[in-house]
């Protein structure tokens, strides 16, 4: 990647205007960890053309990463369903519509999206996946969205309910500032991902793990029987506040 973003520094600057010589640069400066510069680059292609659909919901993603989920439903609506190729961004721009303008699951403005995951999902064969895959690894071995890949396998069958369920999307924030939105079970497992000592136990052993913790810090108990409980138990310890 080093070698990739030393090429396309030199394209760069041979070709000042070029929106797609500038977008290769800011998705080379994202895989080597360099945020600052990614998000330069990016929001430098969309300056020079603002129609550039794949930089636009590479951006997206980006500020979606960085919990400014206003900032990333922004860009991903200035894009069409037919500029996705894959279903992360597709996804998450539903998920915020419901969330942020508080859409029902059926409401006619998420059809074409709904619509365009289907055709995804059924374009998509194993070795895209695996590809998908390794497009999402960074150069220390972590993954890039951690929450992508475990929720990766669940994207069907939400989408075969979407018609079916009410709007069930939470947000809560932590004291630190981190928003996290879904369903209860969502919430918990985002929180989890976000842990780095306990990523890799089970939703059951990481509410057990924190609930423990905090009673030995506060004497308090946080109750394990489920998500929705876990959650207002932690809230209820103030270490986040429950939005909706």
């Amino acid at each position: 990647m080093d070698h990739a973003r030393g090429f396309f520094e030199i394209v760069a600057n041979c070709h000042a205007d070029s929106s797609e010589a500038a977008a290769c640069l800011g998705y080379a400066a994202h895989r080597l960890a360099d945020e600052d510069g990614a998000l330069y680059w990016l929001r430098r292609a969309l300056d020079l053309d603002a129609t550039h659909a794949e930089a636009r919901i590479y951006l997206g993603n980006l500020l979606y990463d960085r919990g400014e989920y206003e900032a990333a439903l922004f860009h991903f609506e200035q894009t069409e369903p037919k500029d996705h190729v894959d279903e992360l961004a597709a996804w998450r721009l539903i998920e915020l519509k419901k969330s942020i303008y508080r859409l029902p699951s059926d409401d006619v403005e998420l059809v074409p999206w709904a619509n365009r995951l289907s055709e995804l999902a059924e374009e998509a064969d194993p070795t895209e996946r695996l590809l998908a895959e390794v497009e999402a690894t960074q150069p220390d071995g972590t993954f890039r969205d951690p929450r992508q890949l475990e929720l990766f396998g669940t994207l069907l069958v939400e989408l075969q309910g979407m018609q079916r369920r009410p709007s069930e999307l939470h947000r809560v924030k932590t004291v630190a500032g981190v928003t996290y939105t879904g369903s209860w079970e969502e919430i918990v497992l985002q929180m989890k991902m976000d842990d780095r000592e306990l990523s890799e136990a089970s939703l059951e052993q990481y509410m057990q793990r924190i609930a423990y913790r905090n009673r030995a810090e506060t004497g308090l108990a946080i109750p394990v029987t489920d998500a929705e409980s876990f959650v207002r138990g932690v809230a209820a310890a103030g270490l986040l506040m429950i939005i909706r």
